[in-house]
């Protein structure tokens, strides 16, 4: 089932994008961007060209399986309900990732294999945006991708719309597409930094959205909810302890500032051995490494949620 129109958003790529499109001249359309707008903002431009009953985004890392479109088409079509559909993604040789794309998997509880049997089709708390299908009289009902969400969470902020205006959202287990990755978490550095990002657009959405932020969906995605929230809570945790020592230090109050501080790495410890839990399959030498990084990440991911609550209560900007 060929697309009726295919609309590529060049968001000032720096890959030679030109060249990569200039086999399909006279059967894509371009949309150029002179700096770097955003993922939503991107989005938006190419979706409100759009006057089929259906639209795709698709992420350019992304590869779609066979039928993958005919797929989602036919499940909208079963589901009146529902506003978008979208597949499961599969990495196809995780042996072959770089260490620290496998830390990026590792660290935010990224299925590696799907979570859905090819016969199921089931109602999810968000669509990533990635290779989804699209209402488009839905995307219109909500006013399209929010753009003061510039970095991360436009997916879950347009998701929390569709559910408040009585829509649903929907996978289609037998609908795959390959995911790569791209610059973004080619470093150490990148992927904490992302947790800082992802806090930032998670602190905007609970002040938007509040309780319409709190969804049950499938086990995975239930866990990664608790993720998030077990990072807050041990880097907070943490921080309170060892400032309470300090002050109780400055206060010659030297058994309860050790005992303090005890119970703070304490604290860090079996956050550790549990992010050794979680990295378990990842290769044994990785392992340790990747747990510290964990670690590491509670306090990156703590901050980005500071710094969210204040930017979205002072500026309404991720």
């Amino acid at each position: 089932m060929p697309p009726a129109r295919i609309i590529v958003v060049d968001d000032a790529s720096p890959d030679e994008l030109e060249k990569s499109l200039a086999s399909y001249a006279g059967r894509i359309e371009v949309i150029r961007h002179p700096a770097n707008c955003g993922l939503a903002r991107s989005y938006n431009d190419g979706l409100r060209q759009v006057s089929t009953p259906f639209a795709m985004t698709l992420h350019s890392d992304c590869i779609l399986e066979p039928r993958y479109l005919e797929l989602l088409w036919k499940a909208l079509g079963g589901h009146p309900g529902w506003a978008v559909a979208t597949g499961q993604y599969l990495f196809p040789d995780i042996g072959r990732m770089s260490s620290t794309d496998r830390l990026y998997l590792a660290l935010n509880l990224i299925p590696r294999t799907p979570v859905y049997a090819d016969g199921e089709e089931d109602s999810i708390s968000f669509v990533e945006g990635k290779a989804d299908l699209f209402r488009t009289d839905c995307l219109r009902q909500v006013g399209f991708f929010d753009e003061s969400f510039v970095l991360t969470s436009e997916d879950q902020d347009i998701s929390a719309k569709f559910r408040a205006n009585g829509w649903d959202l929907g996978v289609v287990g037998a609908a795959h597409f390959r995911s790569a990755f791209g610059g973004t978490q080619d470093s150490v550095c990148k992927v904490l930094r992302k947790q800082r990002t992802y806090a930032r657009g998670q602190a905007l959405l609970s002040l938007r959205h509040g309780h319409r932020m709190v969804v049950a969906s499938n086990a995975n995605r239930n866990a990664r909810a608790l993720h998030r929230l077990a990072q807050l809570a041990m880097a907070f945790s943490v921080f309170l302890l060892l400032a309470s020592a300090l002050s109780a230090a400055a206060c010659r109050a030297f058994p309860l500032a050790s005992l303090l501080a005890v119970v703070a790495v304490g604290l860090l410890l079996l956050r550790w051995t549990a992010y050794l839990w979680i990295c378990r399959w990842l290769p044994l030498r990785e392992r340790p490494v990747a747990a510290v990084l964990g670690c590491v990440a509670d306090f990156c991911y703590a901050v980005g949620a500071i710094e969210g609550l204040a930017k979205g209560a002072f500026r309404g900007k991720a």
